[in-house]
């Protein structure tokens, strides 16, 4: 995985502050990606009444994610691409313990995938 060069700081610059508000199940939740002080940028999912989900989103979360869909694009290029297509065409899913957000990725012109991970 030597051919990943993105610093921990670009990263951050590019997913940090995002939100997005989402409805499921006649419920609403919100999505908050924030970097914390001294650690990287974390996403956090809650049904502002009884839960909060939260997954780190570390540079191996984004080259695991990258890998898994067999992509070949640099790391901040998809990067990029995955945070533009959160905000644009993502949805969640909740089971009992887990939520699932599932983003329509767009690569490029004309080119889309789906990918989905569990928060």
């Amino acid at each position: 995985m030597a051919e990943e060069s993105i610093t921990p700081e670009e990263l951050v610059s590019i997913i940090s502050n995002v939100d997005k508000k989402y409805k499921h199940a006649s419920k609403d939740y919100i999505l908050i990606i924030k970097e914390e002080p001294h650690t990287p940028c974390h996403i956090y999912i809650s049904d502002c009444e009884e839960a909060v989900w939260s997954k780190l989103l570390d540079i191996n979360f984004f080259v695991h994610l990258k890998a898994d869909l067999q992509l070949t694009s640099p790391l901040k290029t998809f990067a990029g691409h995955l945070i533009s297509s959160l905000q644009a065409c993502s949805f969640i899913e909740r089971d009992k313990n887990a939520i699932r957000v599932s983003i329509q990725l767009q690569i490029g012109e004309g080119l889309a995938m789906g990918c989905s991970f569990k928060v």
